[in-house]
This record gives structure tokens, C-alpha cells and sequence, in this order.
């Protein structure tokens, strides 16, 4: 039997066994207020209506369709949750392994589908049910569609790239500057190039429209209630880029970066030509700028899962650079990229520098002790509202686990420190409230403190409480 065919279906399988291990993960970190998008789609069928203010980012809610959809068909649960999402990740793995044929050697695929496997960022977001995880498989579907030529198929995918996220405006621009660069002298400036954009222009000038009809505004809220929709000074630009720049290195993705850029530059000065070492070049370094240079300029906090399109062609660049080498060489190397990215998932800083939780493995316990903290809460009757807490723990378990349920805390932000009788604090927890939680830790009385691999929980009392 050929090896090699059993490749993809191996993948294929390996997720689809994670996904039915995770299938009571609940939502988290920024998803949960895609869930909360969803919900009030499905509740009050806001199918063709405006949104509540709170959950409407202006985009399309592609994603929150598709889960309000789910949950109609057969339940709002969180199995059903995954389920769906799943499709997305299995989509992506495909496309990822057609673009290994097309552009590496076959003894290199391999490697490049186990890079797959152990890249933090995918398989957590994979996890999560991230909204990040359908606009990838676009991506990757309109890259092997751009590099096939099938040029109708490429023009309707970027359609729901620009639906699929807010973002997705931006991955379609970078989509834009790779037809360019991938393109010959002769075709570069053809009429046919802008032409296949027009469907993505025409959809998102229709939607605008449609949007501003319901609510009075377009893609922006007109009063900025987002940090990210403010523009940073030159001097914070700069130390925003060299944040993002950390970003894209984390989780043991540094190793591929040095290999990456060491090895092009080597490749380069030597003389010789490869087609797919530029293909791969361009569908990895051109989202990366773009993004990094967006993403500068605005103070949204962003982390690992905003570069999410750059890492797979980051993993098949690293594959078409070493299968240049003896193998005696690539797989010693193949292996410490392997190792470097797999022990990412456990890189951990100390907690006033933002950790990547919701792109590295290390979140899971957390999900289990946070139960365990409510079951003590619950125990000892102490009542919620008086325990204050900050994002991700501020979020309601009706958008979190799907429950039927109001249950939530107060929002620590909501200070003064003397008004709360509680406060409940984690590590996953990467606050800006830290001044906060230093007052706390050497003078309340810490009630209950749970542990579990790189994660913990912490219920405090306020003693001068009154």
C-alpha cells in the first residue's frame, strides 16, 4: 500500500478525534460574543433584521448563521457547536494537503501534514470553534483555486472571506497583492485581474447598504465603542508592531521564522530559481505584512489567531526550503521545528505580559477548574453578583456553555476594589486591571485556590468588607 495516500485520511481522522475528545469545550475568549451574535439570531430570529447594538460589529455574521442554523436543525448544544465547525477544520487540512502536492516534494509531505498537526494556533482555534477557523479554509481554498486557475470558483470564495470576518476584507486585499506578484509582467495589468474582484465588491457595497438601512451606520458604529477602532500615534504604532512582531514568532513559531527567512536568503544569494519557493514566499509573507501593518495602527489587543492565514504557508515554506537539503540533514532539523512547535503550546510568560490562551493547549484545564470553582461558589452559597472578575470569567454561561442560565459576575472594571466582597481572579485572565489584582493577593483572604497544569483559579475576600 502507498504511503502517501494514507496521508490525508491519517490528518483527516487525528482531527476529527480531537474535535469528539473536546466536544463539551465551551466558547471562549472573543467567540463567546459570536455566540452571543448567534443566540440572538436563533432566539429572536433576527434572520433578515438588525442586530442588537451590543453583538453587531458591522460584518457580516456568517459564522453566527451558520451556528443559529445548527442549533435549529438539531439542538442548541455545545456537541452540535463542534460538530459544525468541524467541516471548517477537516476543509482546511484538505486544501493545506492539495497545496503540499502542488507546490513540494512528495517525500516532504509528510512532514508539512505533521507541522499541521502540531501548529498551536490551528489546532487550538480548531478546539475553540474559533469564527477565524471558516476563514481560513477560505483562504486556502482560494489560494489552490488561484493557483489552478480556476478563476470563477476564486471570485465566489472571495466573497465569503470578506463575510467570513471583518478581517476578511483585509485577507482579500492580500489576496489581491498575491495575484499580483504571482502573476507574469503580460497578466499583471490585465482587465480580468480587477474584473474578478468585482463580486466581492458588489457583495460588500450591497451588504453596507442593506446595513446602513437597518441600523443608520455602515461597517463602523458611528460613537467608536471598540478600543480597535481608534488609530494609535506613530511612537505606539512602533511598539505595537514590535508586539505583533512577538506574536508571530510565539509558540515555538520562531524556529520556522529563522529557518524561513535564513534559508531564503541563502537560497537566494545562490542563484537558484524555484517557482514554488516564490509562490510559497508570497501566500506567507504578503498576509503577514499586511497584516502586521494594519494591526499596528489600531489599539485593539491583538494576538496569534489575527495572523492564523500566514502560519500554514509559514509550514509549507519551511518543507519546500529544507527539501533543498540531504536528508540526513532535513529530518535532525525537520524534527526540532516539530518539537518547537508542539512545546509551544506550553510557553508561558509571567502574567503581566498577554499570554496566547486561546492559541496554545495550555487553556484546556482551564475550562474544567472553572466548573470546579462554580461548583465551591454554589456550595457555599455565596451569590455570584457579589464576586467581581474580569474577561474571559465576565462572560455569562449562556453564551459560554449554552445554558439556560443568567447566572454571571460583576465586572471588576466596575471598581472601586472597596465595593466588592469577593473577586475571582486567573492567570488566563490577561488583565489590565493588574494594579488591581496586586492590592488584592497580599491583603484579602484567599478563600479558594485551584490548580491544574499551567492554569489556576483564585477566590478572594474582601475582609474590610462591609
Amino acid at each position: 500500500m502507498n504511503l502517501q495516500k494514507l496521508i490525508l485520511p491519517v490528518t483527516l481522522i487525528y482531527f476529527t478525534l480531537i474535535c469528539l475528545a473536546c466536544l463539551t469545550v465551551p466558547f471562549f475568549w472573543d467567540v463567546t460574543f459570536f455566540s452571543h451574535q448567534a443566540n440572538c439570531i436563533y432566539s429572536s430570529a433576527h434572520w433578515f433584521s438588525a442586530l442588537p447594538p451590543e453583538v453587531d460589529t458591522g460584518g457580516f455574521p456568517l459564522y453566527s448563521i451558520w451556528l443559529s442554523s445548527a442549533w435549529l436543525l438539531f439542538g442548541k448544544t455545545l456537541a452540535v457547536s463542534h460538530l459544525f465547525v468541524l467541516p471548517f477544520t477537516l476543509g482546511i487540512v484538505w486544501a493545506y494537503h492539495r497545496l503540499a502536492k502542488k507546490l513540494l516534494h512528495e517525500s516532504v509531505v509528510p512532514w508539512a501534514m505533521l507541522l499541521l498537526c502540531v501548529e498551536p494556533a490551528f489546532v487550538t482555534q480548531g478546539i475553540l470553534m474559533a469564527y477565524d477557523i471558516p476563514a481560513l479554509f477560505f483562504f486556502l481554498l482560494a489560494i489552490n483555486a488561484l493557483l489552478d486557475k480556476r478563476f470563477v470558483r476564486y471570485s465566489l470564495v472571495l466573497v465569503l472571506i470578506a463575510f467570513s470576518t471583518k478581517r476578511g476584507v483585509v485577507t482579500v486585499f492580500s489576496l489581491f497583492l498575491i495575484q499580483l506578484v504571482l502573476s507574469s509582467s503580460k497578466e499583471r495589468f490585465q482587465l480580468k485581474t480587477l474584473l474578478l474582484f468585482i463580486p466581492v465588491v458588489l457583495a460588500l457595497f450591497l451588504w453596507a447598504i442593506y446595513h446602513h438601512f437597518l441600523t443608520g451606520w455602515y461597517f463602523f458604529y458611528p460613537e467608536p465603542k471598540l478600543a480597535g477602532e481608534k488609530i494609535l500615534s506613530l511612537s505606539e504604532m512602533g511598539k505595537k508592531y514590535l508586539l505583533l512582531k512577538w506574536k508571530l514568532a510565539d509558540s515555538g513559531r520562531i524556529f520556522l521564522w529563522l529557518l524561513a527567512l535564513g534559508g531564503g536568503f541563502r537560497l537566494l544569494g545562490s542563484g537558484k530559481k524555484d517557482p514554488a519557493l516564490r509562490t510559497l514566499f508570497a501566500i506567507t509573507l504578503i498576509p503577514a505584512i499586511v497584516f502586521l501593518l494594519l494591526l499596528a495602527a489600531l489599539s485593539n489587543p491583538a494576538g496569534d489567531r489575527y495572523f492564523l492565514p500566514v502560519f500554514p504557508g509559514l509550514c509549507l515554506l519551511v518543507c519546500a526550503l529544507l527539501q533543498h537539503l540531504e536528508v540526513r540533514k532535513r529530518i535532525p532539523l525537520l524534527l526540532i521545528l516539530v518539537a518547537g512547535l508542539f512545546t509551544g503550546n506550553f510557553w508561558i510568560y509571567p502574567e503581566r505580559f498577554s499570554n496566547n490562551w486561546d492559541t496554545s493547549l495550555k487553556v484546556l484545564p482551564f475550562f474544567e477548574l472553572k466548573d470546579q470553582m462554580l461548583d465551591f461558589i454554589r456550595k457555599e452559597k455565596i451569590e455570584p453578583e457579589t464576586i467581581a472578575t474580569q474577561f474571559p470569567l465576565i462572560d455569562p454561561l449562556r453564551y459560554t456553555n449554552l445554558k439556560n442560565s443568567d447566572l454571571h459576575y460583576t465586572n471588576a472594571a466596575d471598581g472601586p476594589l472597596s465595593k466588592f466582597h469577593y473577586y475571582l481572579h486567573s492567570n488566563v485572565c490577561n488583565t489590565d486591571l493588574l494594579p488591581q489584582i496586586e492590592a488584592i493577593k497580599p491583603t484579602w483572604k484567599l478563600v479558594k485556590e485551584l490548580h491544574n497544569g499551567q492554569v489556576y483559579i483564585a477566590l478572594y475576600e474582601n475582609p474590610n468588607f462591609r
